[in-house]
């Protein structure tokens, strides 16, 4: 699990300049400003399409758990290092109110 794990009530939302289009078993997501592009895989596409939704970090790890049927632990662990992956690459932001 990441360093800093974030609440289970934490939302995020996509950065402005980041473009998102989710292509069914993967996504992909444009930083229009530093003209980059990622590759999602099914489980980053649920990530993203749930962050950039306004879901908790909860109900992200809930996404999770009900597409791949995996334990509570993983979903938790999975989410998190992905939802930190796209804060660092500056493709999500924590939300305030």
């Amino acid at each position: 699990m990441t360093n800093a794990p974030f609440a289970d009530d934490q939302v995020f939302e996509k950065v402005a300049s980041v473009r998102y289009r989710n292509l069914g078993d993967e996504a992909v997501v444009v930083e229009q400003e530093a003209g980059e592009m990622l590759v999602l895989n099914e489980a980053g596409a649920i990530v993203m399409d749930l962050a950039a939704g306004g879901a908790s970090v909860a109900e992200i790890q809930d996404g999770l758990r009900q597409a791949f049927s995996i334990d509570k632990e993983r979903a938790a662990d999975d989410a998190q290092t992905f939802l930190t992956t796209l804060l660092e690459e500056g493709i999500l932001r924590v939300k305030v109110d």
